[in-house]
């Protein structure tokens, strides 16, 4: 089981595994890449002040110093950082990165300028500015903000699956991934989300004065792993309870007078038998491929549940054997009367598990399967090793040795003899003593009960009341069922993420995702396929939710940008095909590029805008040899405001799939969020709904 894998992955967890959502992220993931990991801090002011000054910018950009040169066990920010290309800058990004502005700028700005930069970029990209400056608002032609967030993005790394012990542990055998983990640990010690006992990192309120008002949170990629994984752990204590509660349950149902004829000791191993049947369940689940889920700790309530009803329909079958009987003929009466109950039992749930196993949950697959292969142990060891327990507790009782202390005997009984029947007069008289009162008035209850329900008018209204009741049962369950999960459900009570999170969508534009149009195939030299692609992207910014376009961010609409500038200029840079023979080696060589390269001048020729070709190198994907083989895939970048309902975002993402279907023609696109993947999800959910 310790060589297993955990999956704490909500792609690979709670999403349709067939769904064209998780295929298309599947097989982006492999062409592109995986998402880059996104640590970040907001310093806010606690009364709700302005955070816009000059004084406040400055702290937070100590606080941003802070992060840039933090090194914990010789990793820094620079060797886990997201480079756009090969020798790229790392990716942070915040209002002031925006600006080009470093403590040293600021410093020479008066308070008014600062004002001015400030303005100036929120009237030519208001939406972006949203997600940087929290509690943003314009008054009397001055931004105020109450919160400034920071973001450094990491290398993509430890995408894979970790192991059981890698995600307890909170490490990992990767390099580069175990270097992210301890950085981001660091990263969450400075920002004050959580203390790294030992390491010389105090959090930034207490390390750089920030001074009253001010206040500094923040996350890291690796918190909603670590939340992920103390959620699941926080449920151990309780199921140690209630197997507990259930050992006391089973050692009274055994019964018998305490230390004689009471079995503890072979509750207690049955216990142990139940356990070893979890345990070898999930082993063999873990030899297959299935891989363990929070879902799969409920395994345990089950499986404890089956483990103990058997154990006590064995022994109950044993007390009922007569006892003129060998113990080898009782134990074998028991189990001839017991055991087919137990096999079909076994047999019934496991093939109901296996079946339930087939549904497109990847959680619930994982469980179900886990599930069955724990039963069918469980069957096994009850069959054996428990039998063989049994044994010798019936040895022990009949050899009148106390329970739990065997070596100590009791009564005149006290003989080495391991064949003595346990059921003397001595033995039946304690049991008759110990329990006939409780089960006199079990048994006088059940019959009193019996009678009761067995007479014919009570059956009828009994049958006519539940075959009315169900249907509105349902009715009323399936009308009340939360479309979608909350955040909050995949994370502990109290979980800093979830309240770091809730706040950030509060009082920042947060709720926005990153869109992408994936082309497969496309003769990118052809001029009317580029024409065709400019006509989809038309079609698809028509969508009012689109609120950063596909055809300002992508390779193409940046070739294009700097062919014209190197045209207009008379550059002594090399010309730029916009089709034809040599196209595709003008684009392979343009993602090379590393110098900045002008996309928007001034009539008098000063350059607006910049932008490194190679940042979009990673957008595109080769065939073979770039630029002397076809592109076989791309994607365009876009930015889509999400709604907060569940329901609204099923139906946004439905409608923008819709667009791309009906403009695409015969170009092979398609339109890709990371919200589809649960949208499609709900979707099914709501249409079972529905048609139930």
């Amino acid at each position: 089981m310790l060589l297993g894998s955990w999956e704490a992955r909500l792609e690979y967890r709670d999403t349709l595994s067939r769904s064209e959502a998780f295929k298309l992220f599947d097989a982006t993931l492999d062409m592109f890449g995986g998402s880059p990991r996104t640590n970040e801090y907001k310093m806010s002011s606690s009364d709700g002040s302005n955070v816009l000054t000059k004084q406040a910018i400055l702290k937070a950009l100590e606080v941003d110093e802070a992060v840039l040169g933090l090194t914990y066990k010789g990793t820094r920010f620079e060797d886990v950082c997201l480079r756009p290309y090969l020798g790229g800058a790392c990716t942070v990004d915040s209002a002031m990165y925006r600006l080009g502005l470093g403590r040293e700028e600021v410093e020479a700005l008066s308070q008014e300028e600062l004002d001015s930069k400030l303005l100036a970029e929120y009237n030519s990209n208001a939406g972006g500015l949203g997600s940087l400056l929290g509690g943003l608002t314009l008054t009397d032609g001055k931004l105020s903000a109450t919160s400034l967030r920071f973001r450094y993005l990491g290398e993509p790394s430890g995408q894979g699956r970790p192991s059981f012990v890698e995600f307890v542990t909170g490490t990992s055998n990767d390099a580069l991934a175990s270097a992210t983990l301890e950085w981001e640990s660091a990263f969450l010690a400075l920002v004050c989300a959580r203390p790294l006992m030992s390491s010389g990192i105090e959090c930034a309120t207490d390390s750089l004065s920030l001074g009253e008002g001010l206040s500094v949170t923040g996350t890291a990629q690796r918190f909603i792993q670590d939340e992920i994984a103390a959620n699941a752990t926080t449920s151990t204590k309780w199921m140690v309870v209630s197997i507990n509660l259930i050992l006391v349950l089973m050692w009274l149902a055994l019964g018998g007078r305490p230390l004689r004829n009471s079995r503890l000791t072979l509750g207690t191993g049955a216990v142990a038998v139940i356990l070893l049947s979890v345990g070898a369940g999930l082993g063999f689940s873990s030899l297959v491929g299935v891989p363990l889920t929070e879902i799969s700790l409920l395994m345990v309530f089950v499986i404890v549940g089956v483990g103990v009803d058997d154990v006590i329909v064995v022994v109950d079958f044993l007390q009922r054997q007569p006892p003129h009987l060998s113990i080898v003929e009782r134990i074998s009466g028991a189990l001839g009367g017991a055991g087919p109950a137990i096999q079909l039992t076994s047999l019934t749930n496991l093939i109901a598990f296996l079946i339930a196993a087939t549904v497109d949950f990847p959680g619930v697959s994982y469980f179900c399967l886990s599930a069955g292969f724990t039963l069918f142990a469980l069957f096994l060891l009850t069959t054996t090793l428990f039998t063989a327990l049994l044994t010798f507790d019936e040895r022990r009782r009949g050899a009148m040795r106390l329970d739990c202390l065997c070596c100590i005997g009791f009564g005149a009984g006290d003989s080495e003899t391991g064949d003595a029947e346990p059921s003397s007069p001595s033995h039946k008289e304690d049991d008759k003593r110990a329990h006939s009162g409780l089960r006199a008035a079990v048994s006088s209850a059940a019959r009193a009960y019996d009678c009761f329900v067995a007479s014919k008018p009570v059956a009828l209204v009994v049958i006519l009341a539940f075959t009315s009741l169900i249907p509105l049962g349902f009715g009323f369950a399936i009308g009340n069922i939360p479309l979608g999960a909350e955040l909050a459900s995949y994370f502990p009570d109290g979980s800093p993420y979830v309240a770091y999170t809730a706040d950030t969508q509060e009082n920042f534009v947060a709720l926005d995702t990153p869109g992408y149009l994936v082309l497969r195939d496309v003769k990118w030299e052809d001029a009317s396929a580029q024409t065709a692609v400019d006509s989809l992207l038309a079609a698809l910014e028509s969508d009012d939710f689109v609120i950063a376009p596909y055809s300002t961010n992508n390779w193409l609409a940046a070739y294009r940008a700097v062919a014209a500038d190197r045209g207009a200029t008379a550059s002594a840079a090399p010309p730029l095909r916009q089709s034809g023979d040599g196209f595709l080696a003008d684009v392979a060589a343009f993602l090379k590029e590393t110098d900045p390269q002008c996309v928007d001048r001034q009539l008098g020729g000063e350059c607006l805008r910049e932008i490194i070709p190679a940042r979009y190198s990673k957008e595109v994907v080769w065939a073979g040899e770039a630029g002397a083989s076809p592109i076989t895939a791309t994607r365009f970048s876009c930015t889509l405001a999400v709604p907060d309902e569940v329901k609204g975002r099923v139906e946004l993402m439905n409608e923008h799939r819709a667009t791309a279907d009906a403009n695409r023609g015969s170009i092979d696109a398609v339109v890709w969020s990371y919200f589809m993947l649960f949208s499609d999800r709900d979707r099914v959910r709501s249409t079972v709904a529905s048609r139930e």
